[in-house]
């Protein structure tokens, strides 16, 4: 079985051509996952440990006491602030958010939205998107529908699967009108049948 999270197949499908068969090759060949090498691993976990903690927001800027590397710390001020602008002046409650894997043509994808929210009278799975180049509707779209796909059965029917570009302050939520299936089962076959060519 192939595992890819699912940053590494929105990557993936979001290319065409001969980049999409080079992210590919690349995802095959990177070595396993190891949690020192994750650049947003700290942040990722400070903004779960507010929110289930139901801390304020101006908390979130103590993440800056923790960190020492000058890369990190640009590029946390950047996402802190989207952040933050987003917060606004919403109140939020926690909900544990679901985790699963999306299984077919012989590939894993792992299905793991970091936060869930109630924001007002809407409860709201989320998935962070960290990375600086803005997040296409594309993208959203498969994201949002992925999580529907596995997550909706061990949650309530009418939660959002939401996906927050932390440095544009933007949610996206899912559109429910929109069959993202096919569009996903074809990808991993194609993924399937190039992995192993590799």
């Amino acid at each position: 079985m192939i595992k890819l999270s699912l940053t590494d197949f929105v990557d993936i499908i979001s290319k065409s051509g001969t980049p999409k068969a080079t992210k590919v090759k690349q995802v095959k060949l990177r070595s396993d996952y190891e949690p020192a090498h994750d650049f947003y691993k700290p942040l990722r976990e400070f903004i779960i440990e507010i929110h289930k903690d139901d801390k304020p927001k101006k908390d979130i800027d103590k993440i800056f006491g923790n960190i020492s590397d000058k890369k990190k710390l640009t590029s946390y001020a950047q996402i802190i602030d989207g952040y933050k602008k987003w917060w606004g002046r919403n109140v939020f409650q926690w909900i544990e958010p679901p985790r699963s894997n999306y299984r077919v043509n012989g590939i894993e994808i792992i299905v793991n939205p970091e936060i869930g929210l109630k924001i007002g009278s809407e409860d709201h799975i989320i998935k962070l998107y960290f990375k600086s180049d803005p997040l296409s509707k594309f993208k959203s779209d498969i994201i949002t529908n992925l999580m529907a796909i596995k997550l909706k059965s061990s949650a309530n029917q009418n939660i959002k699967m939401s996906v927050l570009d932390i440095r544009n302050a933007k949610l996206y939520t899912q559109n429910r009108t929109s069959n993202f299936k096919p569009i996903i089962d074809a990808e991993l076959a194609y993924i399937e049948s190039l992995w192993s060519s590799i």
